[in-house]
């Protein structure tokens, strides 16, 4: 009797299939559950969007975040579904040219799909490459975006989303490069093999490969911070999560420096506070020089006379300015000077706090013809830096040069900013804008009615280890050294 005996390699290859089976069973349902996450993220925006709106409505009131949240849920959601739409096939692409080459020339459609495919993993792979260490400084720093004092949202919980969006859609990637060339296979042992189809996939590995190289010698996978840009012009108040304490002016107003005199000002904190330098050091940057700005005055549709005439209006802000509006019975909305223009015309709020150089390009002062002179208070908006491994290639006597060149910088700015405040102003009024300079004794009263921002902006920095009673204690300090106006005395409450 014959007795035939089990093979070995079947039964192993078996296993390894059933495994292989499992393993991707148990990834569909991740790309299900992220997919899942991402429409009741959806239906969760609706609903925040709808309480906004009724809130508006019924409350003339803004619920304080929602632009925020929704801002940075529209990335999250992508890097939820995108996998799930690369499996479904629903992923954004041409197909006029691949349907036809797939059913005229399948060995070469499928080879072209098979490039695509491959390409779409290295992007993924490459994007993780570069925002992982976006994520981990996040964590380790605890950034947020937001406004400090109104609300704020980490940005590790994004950043995390991206890496794990980026991870699972590379292998979903890389899953139709193996479903494509085992198509291939199966019609090359069909028919004779398609040379064209056979060029294809080998030029376009090459290729991508190429491309990573070329990728990790030039940027070395650390662009940003390795020097892609040698010198920058930073706006201080669009970082309040990195320079937190560079935003000191927007929580000490109504003192009445000018631009010149802050720039001594700065000049001086940072002998005092050596902390305010070297936050830019965390950020591989040597900073030069602070730039200022002329102050904040507010513009509106309705003349105010006091702080009591903003009373049931919404104004809009941007970021921290409108802390300013606390207490004042005014309703803050939060909106970018670029918006100023068309949400005042559309009626969306009835002014905005915005200097005159930049209400004239922004156009805020054709909606809104009445220019109250406030004073909020200037601030060292800007500051020149250069890249740590940039300034350390250079030779000493370069290094000189910057230094001396970059001091002048505030004295030049500050020259060509009362130059346009003149020009600008007597557009304004010749375009029917009426200006109004509030008294000092009103702008006291404006300062008195708002909490003590300086005391709980600064006891937030404590609590994060950075020194914000030091840095606010030295402003004031060096604003009374001036003898200049000041309206409240933020530190000694």
């Amino acid at each position: 009797m014959d007795l035939q005996m089990p093979d070995a390699t079947d039964g192993s290859t078996s296993s390894a299939a059933h495994w292989r089976t499992r393993v991707m069973g148990v990834f569909d349902g991740l790309i299900s559950a992220l997919n899942a996450l991402g429409t009741a993220w959806i239906f969760v925006i609706m609903v925040l969007i709808n309480s906004d709106v009724w809130s508006r409505a019924i409350f003339n009131r803004p619920i304080s975040g929602i632009p925020l949240i929704i801002e940075m849920s529209i990335i999250a959601i992508v890097f939820l579904q995108i996998t799930a739409a690369l499996r479904g096939g629903r992923l954004t692409r041409s197909d006029v040219l691949i349907g036809r080459v797939l059913k005229n020339r399948p060995q070469l459609g499928y080879s072209l799909q098979a490039l695509y495919h491959l390409t779409g993993a290295a992007l993924m792979v490459i994007l993780y490459a570069f925002s992982e260490r976006f994520f981990t400084k996040a964590w380790r720093r605890d950034t947020y975006e937001g406004i400090e004092g109104d609300f704020t949202l980490p940005t590790w919980p994004l950043k995390l989303l991206i890496l794990v969006g980026a991870v699972v859609c590379a292998i979903q990637f890389a899953r139709h490069v193996g479903i494509d060339f085992r198509t291939i296979r199966n019609l090359v042992r069909e028919k004779r093999l398609d040379h064209g189809a056979l060029v294809i996939p080998v030029v376009g590995t090459i290729v991508v490969g190429l491309a990573f190289y070329s990728l990790d010698k030039f940027f070395g996978f650390s662009a940003v911070e390795e020097g892609i840009a040698q010198v920058g012009l930073i706006l201080k108040n669009f970082e309040p999560s990195k320079l937190a304490l560079e935003q000191f002016n927007y929580v000490t107003p109504f003192v009445g420096h000018d631009s010149v005199q802050m720039i001594t000002i700065d000049r001086n904190m940072r002998k005092r506070v050596p902390e305010l330098n070297k936050l830019y050091a965390e950020y591989d940057q040597v900073f030069l020089q602070s730039g200022s700005s002329p102050p904040m005055q507010l513009f509106t549709k309705f003349p105010v006379r006091k702080f009591e005439d903003l009373k049931g209006h919404k104004i809009g802000a941007s970021g921290s300015m409108g802390l300013w509006l606390r207490n004042t019975g005014a309703v803050w909305v939060s909106s970018s000077m670029l918006n100023s223009f068309t949400d005042i015309k559309n009626g969306l709020y009835d002014g905005y706090p915005i200097s005159e150089v930049l209400a004239f390009p922004y156009k805020t002062y054709e909606v809104a013809k009445y220019l109250t002179r406030t004073r909020f208070g200037v601030s060292a908006t800007s500051a020149i830096t250069v890249n740590t491994d940039t300034w350390n290639d250079m030779p000493k006597h370069a290094r000189d040069i910057f230094r001396d060149v970059a001091q002048n910088y505030g004295a030049w700015q500050s020259g060509i900013d009362r130059g346009k405040i003149n020009k600008f102003v007597g557009i304004m009024k010749k375009k029917g804008v009426k200006v109004f300079d509030m008294p000092v004794a009103e702008r006291k009263r404006w300062a008195m009615r708002l909490p003590n921002l300086a005391k709980e902006w600064a006891d937030r920095l404590e609590k994060r280890g950075l020194p914000g009673r030091k840095v606010v204690k030295a402003f004031m300090d060096e604003a009374r050294a001036m003898k200049v106006s000041i309206a409240r005395h933020w530190d000694r409450e």
